[in-house]
């Protein structure tokens, strides 16, 4: 099988940023890791930083594409989001729920990815800002946003929607943060399911659980 080698480079480019930060990896580590001259590196890529925002467009393709595979609205259509989710049972929307949280934290691209996230947020503005886009402020508001559309059509209990996004998105934002370091790492797919049904039974007016 042919060497993809600009592939090579994008994920052994995003395991030393995820361990030692952007700052802290030269174009000679990359070179070194993917086991090539430094020289060929410039064949595939102009420098450094544009093998960074390589990695962030593949990110948000894999994004997509793991959200059209769920056959989930993506981007910020958070409305057609809110529509998918009042037609589901708890049990299916914990199903997503649980692909998610996997996703980010067994699916190596996307784990690396988070990780690198975590490592360079307090040093690089555009890293913090990246963050806040998949993890926190921008989830919040995504969340907000369908909660928002669900008590508008009547789904959803009356209720504050940046207080629920943040009652409902906290628990699996700190799940997936200590994901990592847990010594019981499956454990944490159930309290996940749990959560996510907990929250529907809550605060949904009429929701099936199967």
């Amino acid at each position: 099988m042919k060497r993809n080698t600009k592939e090579e480079i994008l994920i052994e480019s995003l395991r030393l940023f995820a361990q030692s930060g952007y700052n802290g990896v030269t174009m000679r580590d990359i070179a070194g890791s993917v086991g090539i001259r430094q020289s060929s590196l410039y064949k595939h890529f102009a420098g450094k930083q544009e093998i960074f925002e390589s990695i962030v467009e593949r990110m948000d393709a894999e994004y997509k594409a793991k959200l059209d595979k769920m056959r989930l609205a993506s981007g910020n259509d958070s409305v057609q989001r809110a529509e998918q989710y009042a037609k589901k049972t708890l049990t299916a929307i914990a199903d997503i729920g649980e692909a998610l949280f996997k996703y980010w934290t067994q699916d190596e691209y996307a784990s690396l990815f988070r990780k690198m996230l975590i490592v360079e947020q307090y040093r690089n503005p555009k890293l913090a800002a990246l963050y806040q886009k998949y993890f926190l402020s921008g989830v919040i508001k995504f969340q907000e946003e369908i909660i928002s559309s669900l008590i508008g059509k009547g789904f959803f209990k009356k209720g504050n929607p940046e207080l629920l996004a943040m009652e409902f998105q906290g628990p699996i934002f700190l799940m997936i943060t200590a994901y990592d370091t847990a010594e019981n790492k499956t454990a944490f797919v159930e309290l996940v399911r749990e959560h996510v049904k907990n929250f529907g039974r809550q605060h949904a007016i009429c929701v099936e659980e199967v």
